[in-house]
């Protein structure tokens, strides 16, 4: 493990892996908010229409559906 070999003991590891977490988990829902419109990236906001391998429209439930999957988890 590199963060062994850089002098982090085994607490440290797990916070660094927690921050790391933590902010890969917002970006990724700040992404998925913005694709559905919910949310800007730079100076725009473009609601875009979001569908499944079959066609299906998922525009709308990203919401709430990214929420559950990536927020609830940390609260």
């Amino acid at each position: 493990d590199s963060l062994s070999t850089a002098g982090l003991n085994s607490k440290q590891i797990e916070l660094v892996k927690g921050i790391f977490d933590d902010a890969l988990t917002d970006s990724f829902y700040t992404i998925l908010m913005a694709l559905e419109g919910c949310a800007s990236i730079s100076q725009h906001q473009i609601m875009y229409k979001l569908q499944d391998e079959e066609g299906n429209e998922l525009t709308g439930e990203l919401d709430s559906l990214a929420y559950a999957a990536l927020q609830e988890k940390n609260t």
